[in-house]
């Protein structure tokens, strides 16, 4: 990790404050990789996902906030290019009973309105502070907001094991 003095740091987070945490920003949560990060669920996208989660008969579950670069160990492969975000962004939904076999690299675990959710530090570049999982039926079905605006207008909720 980058070493800053303690007066580039106030800069940062003065920064920080006067841009509305903006994405693209340098800014001490990313310095941090991920640690002051956060994610909630809309009650639309809870409604929704409960619905899902019914339908499969899965009730003890929890989650995995995935990015799909090549380096996931859920998917085979790249997901297009790293042009094109939209379709990188993944939420596994895993039994309670795979939880011991989560790959280190998924190394934070936040606790969120619908129970926990496993993240890779090393992505938190590409979300932001608050994000949102959010859900829509007339425009994107499942998305993903921050403060900072929509980060993906496709966020796919994906069932494994």
């Amino acid at each position: 990790m980058i070493q800053f003095s303690k007066n580039v740091l106030k800069n940062l987070k003065k920064n920080q404050k006067n841009n509305n945490c903006g994405r693209g920003q340098l800014s001490p949560f990313l310095m941090e990789r991920g640690m002051n990060m956060d994610f909630t669920v809309s009650e639309a996208a809870k409604a929704k996902l409960d619905s899902m989660l019914q339908e499969r008969g899965l009730t003890d579950v929890f989650f995995v906030m995935d990015y799909v670069d090549g380096d996931s160990p859920f998917y085979e492969g790249m997901v297009g290019c790293h042009c094109q975000v939209y379709d990188k962004y993944h939420l596994v939904v895993l039994k309670k009973d795979q939880k011991e076999n989560i790959p280190p690299k998924y190394d934070q675990v936040f606790e969120t309105n619908i129970g926990e959710m496993f993240f890779a530090s090393h992505y938190a570049m590409m979300f932001d502070q608050h994000n949102v999982i959010d859900y829509s039926v007339d425009k994107y079905g499942f998305y993903l907001k921050s403060e900072a605006g929509i980060l993906s207008m496709q966020l796919n909720i994906d069932f494994i094991g």
